[in-house]
């Protein structure tokens, strides 16, 4: 949590961007060690045939200054060494570092703090993907558009901190719920969407339908809570040549949108029987 914390205020994009100065800088790093590589190389040559470089020769050939001049390209050759050493660790412990962080921000910046769900910034990703390789493969996929009923009227009557509760409870339920392949997002404050591969329409009406019987079981199983929860949910299947990411979703949210309207009941007390106010909020019992 710690370390997640830490790097919300890190993007991506800014951490790549470092990640590539850090690039630039290895190349200098190399750049600088071949041009004084090449000044040594022509001082040693130097001292192997002086008699091609103007009149050092004289110079060089004194018994008293060669000892002095081999040992002192040596030196340089020794802290070029040395330098290029130092830097190059330093480099590569940098980049490590960089790139960690860059792996912790991309994974921070996919995913919702409070539910642990995969947020939007996925969605055309994942999506686009997925209908992709149905389109190319002919296998089926289908979404399902998922809200919480009344989700309003649980915050203002138990509060924010009741409704963040909700939201973690009903996520875990998607997460015990979908299969592995399945991707669930947190669509928007109460909305989920669930991306079910190789799935048809009857296969993600059954996915539903089990969601259902998990909330109902949690309802009845966490009764001291206060509120009850409930689910309304759209499907919608991909239809080769004629779908793309946002005609599904805006398939599954009409389906869904239609469900709610026709549901008569959302935050309930379950401690103690309906009041008045309570029935404002959710409507005249038919």
């Amino acid at each position: 949590m710690a370390e997640t914390e830490s790097l919300q205020c890190q993007r991506p994009e800014e951490l790549e961007r470092d990640l590539q100065n850090l690039e630039g800088r290895d190349l200098q790093l190399w750049c600088l060690g071949g041009f004084i590589s090449m000044v040594l190389a022509t001082g040693f040559l130097v001292l192997l045939l002086p008699h091609l470089f103007w009149n050092l020769g004289a110079i060089v050939t004194k018994e008293r200054n060669l000892p002095a001049l081999f040992f002192g390209l040596q030196a340089l050759l020794l802290l070029l060494g040395i330098y290029m050493f130092q830097q190059r660790r330093r480099l590569q412990i940098t980049r490590r570092d960089l790139i960690k962080r860059l792996q912790v921000a991309e994974r921070v910046a996919r995913i919702d703090v409070l539910t642990g769900l995969f947020n939007r910034r996925i969605l055309e990703e994942v999506l686009g993907k997925e209908i992709a390789r149905a389109q190319r493969t002919g296998s089926n996929l289908s979404v399902i558009m998922l809200d919480m009923v009344d989700f309003k009227s649980l915050n203002n009557r138990f509060g924010h901190v009741a409704g963040d509760r909700a939201l973690v409870n009903v996520a875990g339920l998607l997460k015990r719920n979908f299969r592995a392949a399945d991707i669930i997002i947190r669509y928007g404050g109460d909305e989920f969407l669930a991306i079910l591969p190789d799935s048809d329409r009857r296969e993600a009406r059954i996915a539903l339908d089990r969601l259902n019987g998990f909330v109902d079981d949690w309802n009845r199983k966490n009764e001291n809570f206060g509120y009850r929860l409930q689910l309304s949910g759209g499907i919608a299947q991909f239809v080769p040549d004629a779908s793309n990411a946002e005609s599904l979703i805006e398939a599954a949210d009409a389906e869904m949108y239609d469900n709610k309207s026709r549901t008569r009941y959302g935050v309930a007390a379950t401690a103690q029987p309906a009041s008045a106010v309570e029935m404002s909020l959710h409507g005249d019992e038919a």
